[in-house]
């Protein structure tokens, strides 16, 4: 689950509120969590003085005394900050002054980490030494900013994130799960679990797909979300938003506010600041991946998906303008079970990453050919370059192509299974699919193939409905 900090909850408030804002907003916004760091950091210090029956004034008092003794004097003679009340937590003979009779009150003080500094390069060097460095980073006291040179980083924010988690565990005693950096909190996003290779990155550009939930209005209702993440430095805006600007067009001119097929709700997650680019899907119920799925469905499970399927491309392939996916395989769809465990009722979503949209769009250059194009060619595995017709895809009769693919996905989900050919119609006839439904299905394959509005009612009659 996400939450990574959620076991400091139970021991400080203060500590536990700056750090899940760090975790929610890690992805979004760095000078923002570098800055809650440092608090993090400075109520952690007051917390610890507290518990062990000193005041942060005993604190700077203790250590301006053991400085003086000591003759330790520094750069920074300043002995009430940051700096000097971690190392007098941290030193036996300021903490001795205090009656406490310890060599460190936190502990791995003495580990030390790599972040990388503004300068490109490494500096290894103390672990408190090093979260104080990148709280300073984004700092809004710009004295303290202007003298960290540790690189605002996302990397450097996990490693920082990763050590101040070990250091809480051994602190509080506690058992909590090792800190995970792809189950942090994402905005109000709770993440349970993630893909670190989607399979379609190479086509996508998506570097990481996260799968969690949130809850919303008074009934605490829960929200399913998918978010892909991209590297912002990687993608434009208009592949970026394809998605949102898809269903914008899609649904603006029904009356219901919906195309079956189409996500309920998309948006942007992030910024546009970050180093990523964040898109999140919300779905009522619990998405699945198809090729998850397929192999427990039963024949007519699969039949319904297939018809379901088939609605959403008549509803985009009838708009006006008509609207194409161009890049439909497996991997664009999920499925959501809106019945019971028992009698499922699974409805299907699609994305459509590089979908055509025409019409008057006040003359924006909204065209991802070229993206679509870079897609097919990178379609490496023949599970996936099945579904592309060449030569209708080069000569962008897009209506064909989808007709196509459809019908290639449409055999992959009556087989039950995601092979490198598609579907053999005796196969599935031995496998006592209805033969009119295959009938249909096989039209489909051919150059001359009916259209969608065709299509889709003659697949729903082969069921035996209207």
């Amino acid at each position: 689950m996400g939450k990574q900090f959620e076991f400091v909850k139970a021991y400080d408030e203060h500590v536990y509120s700056y750090l899940d804002e760090v975790e929610k907003n890690a992805r979004i916004n760095l000078d923002t969590c570098a800055n809650n760091m440092r608090k993090a950091l400075e109520s952690f210090v007051d917390f610890v003085a507290k518990e062990n029956g000193f005041s942060e004034d005993d604190l700077d008092k203790a250590y301006e005394a053991w400085r003086r003794e000591s003759k330790f004097f520094s750069k920074n003679n300043d002995n009430k900050n940051l700096k000097s009340r971690l190392d007098g937590l941290t030193t036996a003979g300021v903490l001795k002054k205090l009656k406490i009779n310890q060599p460190s009150l936190i502990p791995c003080h003495k580990h030390k980490i790599a972040l990388k500094q503004t300068n490109g390069k490494d500096n290894y060097w103390f672990v408190l030494d090093q979260l104080r460095n990148f709280g300073n980073a984004g700092s809004h006291a710009e004295k303290e900013k202007e003298k960290s040179q540790t690189a605002l980083t996302f990397d450097n924010l996990v490693t920082c994130l990763k050590e101040l988690h070990k250091i809480l565990k051994l602190y509080f005693k506690v058992n909590a799960p090792s800190f995970d950096y792809n189950k942090m909190t994402i905005k109000n996003y709770e993440i349970e679990t993630y893909d670190k290779n989607p399979s379609d990155k190479e086509q996508t550009k998506c570097t990481c797909e996260f799968f969690g939930h949130t809850k919303k209005g008074a009934a605490n209702m829960k929200t399913y979300v998918i978010i892909r993440q991209y590297n912002a430095k990687d993608i434009e805006e208009k592949l970026l938003s394809r998605n949102i600007d898809f269903r914008q067009l899609a649904t603006r001119r029904v009356r219901s506010g919906s195309i079956e097929g189409i996500i309920p709700y998309i948006q942007r997650v992030d910024e546009g600041t970050g180093e990523f680019a964040l898109i999140a899907y919300e779905f009522a119920e619990k998405p699945l991946k198809l090729k998850n799925l397929i192999k427990s469905l039963s024949i007519e499970e699969r039949c319904r998906l297939c018809c379901d399927i088939a609605a959403c491309f008549k509803g985009i392939h009838t708009n006006n303008p008509p609207l194409y996916h161009r890049v439909l395989t497996y991997e664009s769809i999920y499925v959501c079970n809106y019945g019971t465990k028992d009698e499922p009722d699974w409805l299907p979503y699609l994305k459509f990453d590089f979908g055509k949209i025409t019409g008057n769009l006040n003359s924006v250059d909204l065209t991802v050919i070229e993206y679509a194009k870079d897609a097919v060619e990178r379609l490496e595995l023949q599970s996936l370059k099945k579904y592309i017709h060449e030569s209708a895809f080069k000569r962008a009769d897009w209506e064909r192509v989808d007709i196509y693919a459809l019908y290639v996905l449409f055999g992959d989900i009556m087989l039950g299974e995601i092979l490198n050919t598609t579907a053999d119609y005796g196969e599935l006839l031995d496998m006592d699919y209805p033969t009119e439904f295959l009938d249909v299905w096989d039209k489909m394959s051919a150059d001359d193939s009916p259209s969608l509005e065709e299509i889709y009612p003659e697949l729903l009659a082969a069921l035996g409905d209207k």
